[in-house]
């Protein structure tokens, strides 16, 4: 399927795509003086032009093949898990987009809604899905042509399900266009930009979070799961702008108590459902260093801090919200790691110990949710990392267990269960923490 012509065929393809319809991406390299944002919000309903920012690209340096691509599949698809054991079902050019998954010995049909947006080509050859070795992970990338108007931000899609469980692993929207190509020995697969050979993106099967680079966090879109509101930065203040599809906007500026005037902020999380959207003013590049967690009731732009009584502290954190958007988990400059359901509004705290050298990422959760698996980096004057620890943490309990000390290398977690976690070359047991031995051939 790699073939020298293969390669060539693709290049040509999807750079004669590409070259009309994507705009360079920007990044945002902003490092704002620390901020206390409030809950003080300004609503408004007027239409404002449509502005839509685009996802940030990090250039690695190494280059995997360009996979090969066909011309478009049908509206229908159909395929055999490599091992026969299900039968998938995708159905494009409808809105939601759903897939359905036979088990194919107890004749068992299951359907997931994989989004509200509408999609009608699939990348990839016959037919275009990736399964990981072990057949339980199967990887596609939707895309619409020709592309949408009113909200061309995301045009295509990088979709990850656990077939055995029937659940979505991760939904990446992005504004290029992009294949699959995945190794078993490298454990990811890559997602490679047509004739931008050296911007691509990756994903460890198994986990629930894409990444532009090794040590970056999750990636959200902008815009919703059902494509019907864009988080816009404000040109001049701190702030957000919500745009509806309708033209229509809620507002919500942040109270800053020093000299500065600006605070960027991004996407924490989406729900499902579209009526909320979590979003964080932050310190600096990446997800997890914020000063502040707020949620907007999408059907009346009302907005709530999640952390405190609308007070924030001085100092930045480091945090994470759980895919389901139920469940919280920050850690203060101070060391105080803070469980929070937001169902209930109950939490949990336990003390660890932080310096000024360290910081917090890498927060990846299990597929049930429960599991926390996170990382404690150690950084030079110069920002370069010296060591990092990595931590299992149980959701329920509050229970904190070290799986990792002083690792010289940052690791990723290349793979994640309910039960077991592959961390680096190691994989370990989710129950207590425990290495797991390679089973005996």
């Amino acid at each position: 399927m790699k073939t020298f012509i293969a390669r060539i065929f693709f290049f040509f393809l999807a750079a004669f795509l590409l070259s009309g319809c994507l705009t360079p991406d920007r990044q945002l390299d902003i490092k704002p003086t620390p901020v206390i944002p409030t809950t003080t919000a300004v609503i408004s309903t007027i239409k404002p032009t449509l502005v839509i920012p685009t996802a940030t690209v990090v250039i690695p340096t190494i280059k995997p093949t360009i996979p090969s691509t066909s011309t478009p599949n049908p509206n229908f698809i159909s395929a055999n898990s490599p091992d026969n054991k299900y039968t998938i079902g995708l159905k494009l050019s409808e809105s939601p987009v759903k897939l359905t998954i036979t088990d194919n010995t107890s004749s068992d049909e299951t359907e997931i809604l994989l989004t509200y947006r509408s999609y009608n080509k699939i990348m990839g050859v016959d037919p275009g899905f990736t399964w990981t070795t072990d057949n339980k992970i199967l990887m596609f990338v939707l895309y619409q042509e020709p592309f949408p108007k009113g909200m061309p931000g995301d045009f295509s899609v990088f979709v990850a399900v656990d077939v055995e469980q029937a659940k979505i692993l991760t939904m990446n929207y992005s504004s290029m266009l992009r294949g699959v190509w995945y190794e078993d020995k490298s454990g990811m697969a890559t997602l490679e930009h047509g004739g931008l050979n050296d911007i691509y993106d990756f994903y460890f099967p198994g986990t629930n979070c894409y990444k532009e680079w090794f040590e970056s966090e999750c990636e959200i879109s902008d815009i919703s799961p059902n494509g019907s509101w864009n988080l816009s930065e404000q040109d001049y203040g701190a702030g957000v702008d919500l745009i509806g599809s309708s033209g229509d906007t809620w507002k919500f500026t942040y109270s800053i108590n020093n000299n500065s005037d600006y605070s960027p902020s991004h996407i924490q999380r989406w729900t499902s459902d579209g009526k909320y959207v979590f979003f964080s003013p932050f310190y600096a590049d990446g997800s997890s260093k914020v000063y502040g967690l707020f949620r907007m009731d999408l059907t009346n732009g009302n907005v709530v801090s999640l952390i405190g009584n609308g007070y924030i502290s001085n100092y930045y954190f480091y945090l994470s919200v759980s895919p389901d958007a139920q469940k919280i988990i920050y850690v203060t400059t101070d060391g105080r790691l803070v469980i929070k359901d937001l169902q209930d509004d109950t939490k949990k705290t336990i003390q660890i110990s932080l310096n000024t050298s360290q910081d917090v990422s890498s927060f990846i959760w299990s597929p049930d949710e429960t599991k926390v698996i996170f990382a404690k980096v150690k950084r030079d004057a110069e920002y370069n990392v010296v060591s990092t620890d990595y931590f299992l943490l149980d959701m329920e309990t509050g229970k904190l267990v070290t799986l990792l000390k002083n690792e010289p290398d940052y690791l990723n977690v290349k793979a994640i269960t309910n039960s077991e976690v592959s961390l680096g070359e190691k994989s370990f047991s989710l129950v207590d923490g425990a290495i797991i031995e390679p089973a005996k051939p």
